[in-house]
């Protein structure tokens, strides 16, 4: 049986920033220290005790939507650039997502090496209809979705892992020699 977790965080996504030295000494920079914390705190209200099984972790992160995306026709009040999630693919990097994001579930994962599959997707906010009318852009939110098998369902799931269907088109290619 698998267990599935679901949270969502309801602040911008942030990349994790880099490590500095200072004196022989390490720190990562208050800004991602405080959004690791406050990850953490969301994540604990949903994660009861540690993941120690193989899990998959899926990253939705919903960036505010740009001005210009927010425009609506006048004649006929309809949004000129829909209004559904729009492909967004500027910083913070997804790599950086989610170590950020592992980083701060690390005290619920016994490591974060038991992570086998990682989705990051990054979109900008989808526009919203309000009661008086207008559209507007849905604040910056990120879905967070973690799922694991129990521990009896592990060692049957291990021997089942198939090829995907997108390499099984590359293994029939001829790719040449390393």
């Amino acid at each position: 049986m698998f267990r599935i977790i679901g949270f969502k965080l309801p602040f911008k996504a942030l990349g994790k920033g880099s490590v500095r030295a200072s004196n022989g000494r390490f720190f990562i920079d208050s800004k991602s220290r405080n959004y690791m914390s406050a990850v953490a705190s969301i994540a604990a209200k949903h994660i009861h005790g540690v993941i120690d099984q193989p899990c998959s972790v899926r990253v939705f992160a919903v960036f505010q939507r740009p001005k210009y995306a927010c425009k609506v026709r006048k004649r006929d009040n309809v949004p000129s650039y829909g209004t559904t999630w729009l492909k967004y693919s500027a910083k913070p990097d997804s790599d950086n997502i989610a170590k950020a994001l592992l980083d701060a579930l690390s005290p619920f994962m016994s490591d974060d090496s038991i992570v086998q599959h990682l989705q990051v997707e990054k979109v900008y906010s989808r526009l919203l209809k309000g009661s008086d009318d207008v559209w507007r852009p849905e604040p910056s939110s990120v879905y967070v979705q973690i799922a694991y098998a129990e521990k009896d369902e592990q060692r049957i799931q291990a021997y089942c892992y198939q090829l995907p269907a997108w390499a099984q088109h590359i293994e029939g290619e001829d790719n040449g020699e390393i």
